[in-house]
């Protein structure tokens, strides 16, 4: 029986002790930082999940407050965003308790009960930094100078959380890949650092970046039909993280057209080619000896300037063949003979007639 009552003294005290707690965070007490900065002040409002730095040089004071300390900015944990003076986030998911100052590096380290995490906040810019994962409900935090580490104490899961301020606190970033030119739903990938990630949306991110130097590559070629493609105007690259974050990527519809000639000639360019939708090319055919061009064909949307022009062009409005045309036509040499010969013949027959009347008049004349 007395043991019983000694139990039940004790969860007493401790529910006592806990609604104390609540009772401060809820009305606005703040957890002042294990160290300090020249000239401020840092403190953590667990009902409103943000953090203040508090300009305290010579009780200097803001223009149109007339306290001697005043709040120079608000930091909400939340989004990561700093707010000139007083702010308070009625809608808070972090509830942030306790604060510790890292005097090495000027990090603060803030435990967020609510989500089980420790915010770390670079001092010299008044930002997020990084986050890291701690036990359950996370309130007391220290920093030792001595080891370089962080000691946070976890009150819900009963444990301290030992972290190392050289290898927790490394500053990552996003990096994103965006498309255009794509047809919806079309798949790409993009390898970055070595990884490959593929996506039909026209955005691919990758998270967790550290700054440093990258190399990457896209999808250069993608076909989408018999004769159709698009291609990327840029497919590869080095990018500097955080300077560049961010890479747009252009593909160009492209069609295959095949150039060519009948027999009598031949075309410059003359062969298999990709051309971007829509471009313009130029196109000459080129006969033969005995040939002439005959005009330009196609099987296709391709349409010319002038289809009757040897030297003319071309515009790719889809995939097809162009054809130059030549037909054959009567030399030089093959006329004249034909015009000598006729002559031969005609002087042939003059003779004929001429003997022929020749005999008639000798005839009657021996008579």
């Amino acid at each position: 029986m007395v043991i019983w009552k000694m139990v039940k003294r004790s969860l007493l005290i401790k529910m006592m002790a806990v609604s104390i707690v609540f009772l401060f965070l809820a009305s606005g007490f703040t957890v002042m930082a294990y160290g300090s900065v020249p000239g401020k002040s840092f403190s953590t409002s667990g009902t409103s999940g943000n953090v203040y730095e508090m300009n305290i040089t010579s009780f200097s004071q803001d223009s149109g407050q007339n306290n001697p300390g005043y709040v120079k900015y608000t930091l909400v944990l939340s989004n990561n965003s700093l707010i000139n003076g007083n702010f308070v986030n009625i809608v808070n998911g972090i509830w942030p308790v306790g604060v510790a100052y890292d005097s090495s590096n000027g990090y603060l380290y803030v435990t967020n009960s609510f989500s089980d995490s420790v915010s770390v906040i670079n001092g010299a810019n008044n930002t997020v930094i990084g986050n890291i994962t701690v036990g359950s409900w996370p309130s007391g935090v220290v920093y030792d100078p001595s080891n370089g580490y962080v000691y946070v104490t976890n009150y819900a899961s009963g444990t301290v959380s030992i972290i190392s301020t050289l290898t927790q606190v490394t500053k990552t970033y996003t990096v994103t890949f965006t498309e255009s030119g794509l047809p919806t739903g079309t798949q790409w990938s993009v390898t970055f650092n070595g990884l490959t990630r593929s996506s039909t949306a026209n955005s691919i991110t990758f998270t967790g970046v550290p700054a440093g130097n990258y190399t990457w590559n896209a999808t250069p070629i993608m076909a989408v039909g018999s004769g159709t493609r698009y291609a990327a105007q840029t497919s590869s690259g080095t990018i500097s993280v955080p300077t560049t974050s961010s890479i747009s990527l252009y593909y160009v519809k492209q069609y295959s057209v095949t150039i060519q000639s009948t027999a009598g000639g031949s075309t410059n360019p003359s062969g298999t080619f990709w051309y971007n939708a829509g471009s313009t090319i130029n196109i000459t055919a080129i006969p033969t000896l005995g040939y002439k061009f005959a005009g330009w064909g196609t099987n296709s949307s391709i349409t010319f300037t002038n289809s009757s022009s040897a030297t003319t062009n071309a515009i790719i409005n889809s995939t097809g063949t162009i054809v130059a045309s030549f037909k054959a036509v009567p030399s030089s040499t093959t006329s004249s003979t034909a015009s000598y010969t006729m002559e031969y013949v005609a002087a042939a027959v003059v003779v004929v007639i001429v003997i022929l009347v020749a005999a008639l008049l000798i005839r009657r004349r021996s008579r």
